[in-house]
């Protein structure tokens, strides 16, 4: 992983092996808060279709 060395040419420390599970990690934690972020867009999309047919009245869009 050419970023680890990168990184270890920064800032060395005695071994790469920080780096290499800095940046497993980082792409992990990254990789949850996609999810989390496109599970909460989807779930508030399907409350308000849901909103919208059980209450046309109080969610109607005039344009």
């Amino acid at each position: 992983m050419w970023i680890g060395k990168v990184l270890h040419e920064i800032s060395p420390t005695e071994n790469m092996e920080f780096w290499y599970f800095f940046l497993k990690i980082l792409f992990k934690a990254l990789s949850i808060l996609r999810e989390l972020d496109v599970g909460t867009r989807t779930g508030r999309f399907i409350l308000q279709a849901l909103l919208g047919i059980l209450l046309p009245q109080r969610y109607k869009i005039n344009s």
